[in-house]
Order: C-alpha cells, then structure tokens, then sequence
C-alpha cells in the first residue's frame, strides 16, 4: 500500500491520522484503508525483526500486534508474559494491552529497555515518523516537576520522557489525557508538550490505535524552546536533539 507513506523514507501522518478518512461517511472506505494500512505495517515489523527469530506469517503478526483488541483475539496482558519472548513486537503489544493499567515493572525505563523498543525503533528508519507535522504528548505533572520544566528552559537544559513515550498527532488527543492522566492533587498541573522538529523523528506510528498515535524512542532529548500557560494547560514547545 505504498500510497499510504513512502516505507523508504520513513511513515508519515497519514499512518495514524484516520480520523479525516472516518469523518468523510465511506465507512467501507475508511475501514479498508485502516486494514491494508495496519497489514502493511506488519509486514514491515516482520522484515525489520520485530518478532525476533519466530517464523509467524503476516496474519499473525497483525494478530499480535492488535492486542490492542485483547478480547477479540483471546489474548490477555498475563498470557503475553508466558507465551511470547521479549522482541520489541511483544513489548509494543504489552504496552499497548495492560502495562499501561497493570504497571510496567520497575519503571518505564526498564519495560522499555527489557523488550528493546527504543532501540528497534532507532535502528529502523523506514519504520521512522518522518513529517513536517508536530507531535503532542498530554499528562499532569508535580508542582516540583513544572519547576524543572522552566529550569530547564531557562539554563538551556535537555530533558527526556524518561522511556518509550506515547505522543499524538491531534492536539485535541493531547489535551484530553491531560484530564485523565495521573489525576489527583499530587500532580496539579496540566501540561501539553508539542513537539516541533522537522521531518524524520526517532519515532514511529502506530497504526492500531485510534489515538492517532506515535511511539517515540526513550533514547531522545528534547530541547525545550518555550513555555506558554494557555488556559489551564501549559504548552511546552520542544525539539528533538
């Protein structure tokens, strides 16, 4: 489906962004563009080694790549854990299907780094977000963690999300995890982080989720370029390095 994106440069927004083709009243239009879309992705997972040596089939692959649909599929967050090594595929799936609600062990960083999902996604340019269009991460932060924020701006400091990171290619997107994120007193600020670089990122869409959505490697700073309070959302302008 190389209408989608050009897979020698890299995907662009037209991977994730389905919601334009939903909105224009063609449901089977739209519906088999997301199947092809989701099919070729997983066809480029299995060629980049995303399953590691497992010799599975395409079909398969998209399977386990939609855990997204646990119930559909039969599978659950428990059963990954014993049926599945740790390829960069199995973590995605992970943390897509229950790590999100059930934890992600020590930290992020170690999910992360225990199914080598950053790296895959650094060493696989074709797989790569590769637009002109920003990125938008929404959560809440600690009053000690917004100080940082503007420190870091100010001494022109490099900050990190602290492992794989989940980010949006709709602002809106953005602006509603800041309202269902972390909510309680102990993080009273919400902030939107808007991701401004250029062309090719460290990041990679993810077709099977209907957040418009795109993973972006653990292994990226960010300069931050400017601090703006708009309502009651803090919008940090940054830029990867």
């Amino acid at each position: 489906m190389g209408s989608v994106g050009n897979t020698t440069q890299g995907l662009d927004k037209r991977w994730v962004d389905f919601a334009d083709w939903s909105l224009k009243g063609n449901t089977d239009a739209f519906n088999d563009y997301y199947e092809k879309s989701q099919r070729e992705f997983a066809q480029m997972m299995l060629d980049a080694g995303a399953f590691g040596d497992e010799n599975i089939s395409v079909e398969e692959a998209h399977q386990r790549l939609d855990w997204i649909y646990a119930e559909k599929l039969s599978y659950n967050y428990d059963d990954n854990v014993a049926r599945y090594p740790h390829t960069p595929a199995v973590g995605i799936a992970r943390w897509k299907n229950g790590a999100w609600a059930k934890g992600y062990g020590d930290s992020r960083e170690a999910f992360d780094k225990m199914y080598g999902i950053s790296d895959f996604i650094d060493k696989n340019p074709q797989l790569q977000f590769n637009s002109n269009d920003n990125l938008y991460r929404g959560l809440r932060t600690t009053d000690s963690e917004l100080r940082q924020l503007y420190s870091a701006l100010e001494n022109g400091d490099m900050i990190n999300m602290r492992g794989l990171s989940s980010w949006t290619v709709e602002n809106g997107i953005a602006e509603r995890f800041t309202e269902t994120t972390l909510v309680g007193k102990d993080n009273p600020n919400t902030v939107v982080f808007v991701d401004t670089t250029k062309g090719r990122r460290r990041a990679m869409p993810y077709p099977y989720s209907m957040q418009d959505e795109v993973l972006v490697s653990g292994n990226v700073n960010y300069q931050i370029l400017g601090i703006e309070k708009r309502g009651k959302n803090y919008y940090v302008k940054v830029k990867q390095k």
